[in-house]
């Protein structure tokens, strides 16, 4: 297998381990980063994800029927979810959103997990290269990380 073939095969293998992983819990607590006045995450929901590439949200009253799927490129794990069908109620934060504005586009967020299990959401961060290039900084805090994946106990 040559260089390419051999990195592609890798990138493969390391976004089927991190699909595993979600899958394998099954359903996890997501909770922001950003905090409310009471010291507590500003938001908490309940993802959902299935071995055939389906899940589920619960934020609030809302619940979201999604699709989702996991890449490795450039030394990073990206989670990407379509938002397919809402049914129109008050989200973790009070927000609506209008079920006719469904399917929405695919988002992507960086993956990273720690050895607990537990896994970060990220924005990409990059720094500007002489030629107007970006490349990844791999540089993440509470700016760009906007919420924690935990496994739900008993999964």
């Amino acid at each position: 297998m040559g260089t390419s073939a051999a990195a592609a095969q890798e990138d493969k293998d390391l976004a089927a381990e991190s699909a595993e992983r979600l899958v394998k819990s099954g359903s996890w607590r997501m909770s922001a980063t950003k905090r409310g006045p009471d010291g507590k995450p500003e938001c908490t929901e309940i993802w959902h994800f299935k071995a055939d590439g389906t899940g589920k949200v619960e934020s609030g009253e809302e619940r979201i029927e999604e699709t989702w799927r996991t890449e490795h490129k450039e030394g990073d794990t990206w989670l990407y979810t379509r938002s397919m069908a809402s049914n129109g109620a008050p989200d973790c934060l009070g927000k609506t959103r209008d079920p006719a504005s469904f399917p929405r586009r695919d988002q992507g967020v960086l993956l990273i997990f720690f050895n607990n299990g537990d896994a970060i959401l990220c924005q990409p961060t990059y720094s500007r290269n002489p030629d107007g290039t970006l490349t990844p900084t791999h540089i993440f805090s509470e700016d760009n990380c906007w919420g924690r994946l935990a496994p739900l106990s008993g999964n």
